[in-house]
């Protein structure tokens, strides 16, 4: 990856959208002010390894969010 640090909020309504190209795809996260990942071919795994990413920080804010029953650790 080229280097480059940025961080920024999501909210509910976040848009996510994927623009195909010739020989990459983009993968935009925002709005008005948006992250742009560029992914030409051959990165396939990266962007799978970045779902898989997604999908655990999805499963821990779920489980932060979950009640527990009483008395449980």
């Amino acid at each position: 990856m080229n280097g480059a640090t940025t961080t920024a909020h999501l909210e509910p309504d976040t848009e996510i959208r994927v623009n195909v190209f010739d020989t990459f795809v983009s993968v935009r996260i925002g709005g008005l002010v948006a992250v742009s990942l560029i992914a030409d071919t051959g990165t396939s795994e990266v962007l799978r390894s970045l779902a898989h990413a997604a999908q655990e920080a999805a499963q821990t804010l779920e489980a932060m969010t979950t009640p527990t029953p009483e008395g449980a650790a």
